[in-house]
């Protein structure tokens, strides 16, 4: 029956790595992706902030728009990106930089101008492994 039942609302917040506090948040129907909600914070970033995030997050338009705000973003590279290390600029063994060219296809949530705004972004990749001390 319309009108009855509890709305449901999704959440992504911002918070600082430093405090803890919620630096900046976004609230909207349960229906809205996360993804396009943190697209709407990376507005709140500064020059100089540095945005990290996980996989999900880890696409061509993310990055360029964390960017844009003069910011940097630690993501994890998303599973369905190749990566060769034999291309790019090499700083050290599992540490390279390459040039990631803007896909074709516009998000469906971004405006045609806005994703032809975007430019072609440097991206630096970092491999590292984590040892068990046990070992």
């Amino acid at each position: 029956m319309p009108g009855c039942g509890f709305p449901l609302a999704r959440i992504v917040v911002f918070f600082s790595l430093l405090s803890g506090a919620a630096v900046s948040d976004c609230i909207a129907p349960w229906t809205t992706s996360e993804i396009v909600m943190s697209r709407k914070l990376y507005l709140d970033l500064a020059p100089g902030d540095i945005a990290m995030a996980d996989q999900a997050y880890g696409s061509y338009v993310d990055l360029a728009l964390i960017q844009q705000q003069g910011a940097d973003g630690v993501l994890r590279k998303h599973h369905a990106r190749y990566t060769d290390f034999r291309k790019g600029k090499k700083h050290g063994i599992g540490d390279h930089q390459v040039k990631w060219i803007k896909p074709t296809r516009c998000p469906d949530h971004m405006s045609r101008e806005a994703f032809e705004a975007l430019p072609d972004i440097a991206v630096q990749h970092l491999v590292w492994a984590i040892l068990d001390s046990n070992q």
